[in-house]
């Protein structure tokens, strides 16, 4: 089922869960707001990179960040001219719900990680499984790295293409 509006996906995720503040300190360059895009709904619209295969840590030209707020999604290449983006600089330090790292495949297929310092659901299966259904339902694919067995956690990028799994409503 897709949802009409990212307000009516905004009002569901946040029903299920608490906005919190940065969970590390932040300096005062990590706090300002920061230029940064909008998540409205698939296709995003928007001029973003994609990535031509499944996303490595080699791969941070093309990395974004984001975070779900309470009345947005906002995001930002993380690798700038000026300086590295932050997760708090995307809501100028202020509340957020949670935020981690995103690639772009296409216009609606997004490699998703819960990968924040300042707005963590990486460890948070609950919640990353609501982020998951989250970009689904504003229309996206969305990939997330699945648990390592080995490590016993789960990685922010995956280990090899056959570890990933599209999903969508």
């Amino acid at each position: 089922m897709n949802l009409a509006s990212l307000d009516e996906a905004l009002k569901t995720f946040s029903t299920k869960h608490t906005l919190v503040s940065p969970q590390r300190e932040c300096t005062v360059s990590e706090t300002q707001q920061a230029e940064c895009l909008l998540f409205t709904s698939a296709p995003i619209g928007v001029a973003c990179e994609f990535v031509d295969a499944v996303p490595t840590f080699e791969m941070q030209e093309a990395k974004y960040l984001w975070v779900i707020t309470a009345t947005a999604v906002p995001f930002g290449k993380e690798v700038r001219e000026s300086a590295k983006l932050k997760h708090s600089n995307l809501t100028g330090g202020g509340l957020a719900y949670c935020g981690g790292e995103v690639w772009f495949a296409d216009e609606s297929s997004l490699y998703l990680n819960g990968g924040s310092g300042r707005y963590p659901c990486e460890d948070d299966e609950e919640m990353l499984s609501n982020v998951k259904s989250f970009y689904m339902d504003i229309g996206y694919r969305v990939a997330v790295p699945p648990i390592d067995e080995g490590l016993g956690t789960r990685p922010r990028v995956f280990k090899s293409a056959a570890m990933v799994e599209w999903e969508a409503k």
